[in-house]
């Protein structure tokens, strides 16, 4: 029992301790480009923390699996170069019991994945979603100012007031539309009463104008004029980033359980699958960390990074070829994890001892 809680402790601690930093190194990732984004105008700088933080269950969605494979060959692998597992042995314990206290790990790890698989991505997802829906269209965060010339496009704005209701909402008072200033001939300009700007629902953005006269050069110097109730005008196309081109992220998994949606199929099983992966990269990692004392903790590594790589890289080529229809929707993702099991973690598992036993009892 002593052992036992040694070994799970020792486990525990590094994946904890490997879970924080790589999630620090993520965080710290995503708080650089939003506030990039923030200076650029894309984003208000008040939605970054709360972006930083939905975008954490996407982050943990790979990095569970990755910190529990990860833990089990550095805890293990540290206690086989230093000689305790050799002690252990003698005493009885056999590498049966560590498997056993992995495997209990990978289901405190399995329940944790599927919490945030199944329910936090599409959640954070969702609000998501909602943040850079208000930021487009909620006036309070809109890039404009009193007194000071805004550009969108090919037009240039002057704002001579910009009201603002409680922090909350923005209303652009007289405004001075300027197009192609630095035309030879002159340029057309209109002058409104009131302004809004907004997107639709495709993301493009607009310039809404009320009461407004738009002044036209004439050849003689003089501008004729026309007047309007109401003018739309395009300032800007759909930005790449505020276009959703999976929109299947924010389904809740309890839609996506009844569909016939190819595309919402192949998205339930790529929550799923990383809660397999929790068992199967601990049953291989096992027998990669039992190493001679002799051998450096680091001699299985490189096959440990190309059996984790590998794992990852076909799920995502089978995601690939079964949303472009070239693969049935079933077994579908869910081949990969009973591949991994069946020709490598259990054949890692098995020592010549096992197949010798085998022959001798055939015989």
């Amino acid at each position: 029992m002593i052992l036992s809680k040694y070994i799970f402790k020792e486990i525990l601690k590094v994946q904890c301790v490997t879970l924080i930093v790589l999630l620090a190194v993520f965080i710290c990732q995503s708080i650089v480009l939003y506030v990039e984004r923030a200076s650029q105008g894309r984003i208000p700088v008040d939605f970054i923390s709360l972006l930083v933080i939905y975008s954490v269950p996407s982050t943990l969605f790979l990095m569970l699996p990755l910190t529990l494979f990860a833990s089990v060959l550095i805890a293990v692998g540290r206690i086989s170069s230093d000689s305790e597992l050799v002690v252990m042995r003698v005493a009885g314990y056999s590498t049966g019991h560590i498997m056993k206290i992995a495997m209990l790990l990978s289901c405190i790890t399995a329940v944790v994945t599927a919490v945030n698989n199944l329910y936090l991505m599409p959640y954070s997802e969702n609000a998501m979603i909602e943040l850079r829906s208000d930021a487009r269209n909620n006036p309070r965060y809109m890039p404009i100012e009193s007194g000071k010339f805004v550009s969108f496009g090919q037009y240039h704005v002057y704002l001579e007031e910009v009201e603002s209701n409680d922090g909350s909402n923005k209303t652009m008072g007289e405004s001075f539309v300027l197009s192609n200033p630095f035309a030879d001939r002159g340029s057309s300009f209109i002058v409104a009463r009131n302004g809004s700007v907004g997107y639709d629902d495709e993301g493009v953005q607009w310039l809404y104008l009320t009461d407004a006269n738009r002044y036209d050069p004439r050849l003689d110097g003089t501008y004729s004029f026309v007047h309007f109730e109401n003018v739309k005008m395009p300032i800007g196309s759909a930005r790449p980033e505020e276009v959703q081109t999976d929109s299947t992220r924010g389904i809740a998994t309890v839609d996506l359980l009844n569909t016939d949606n190819v595309k919402e199929m192949v998205e339930l099983q790529w929550r799923i699958c990383p809660i397999f992966s929790c068992f199967i990269l601990v049953i291989a990692a096992v027998p990669l960390s039992l190493i001679n004392p002799r051998q450096s903790r680091f001699t299985r590594l490189f096959p440990a990074i190309f059996i984790y790589v590998s794992y990852y890289m076909l799920l995502l080529s089978l995601r690939n070829l079964i949303n472009a229809e070239t693969l049935p929707p079933y077994p579908g993702l869910y081949i990969v994890p009973l591949l991994f099991l069946i020709f490598v973690a259990i054949p890692l598992n098995l020592t010549r001892g096992f197949f010798r036993r085998k022959k001798q009892t055939e015989v």
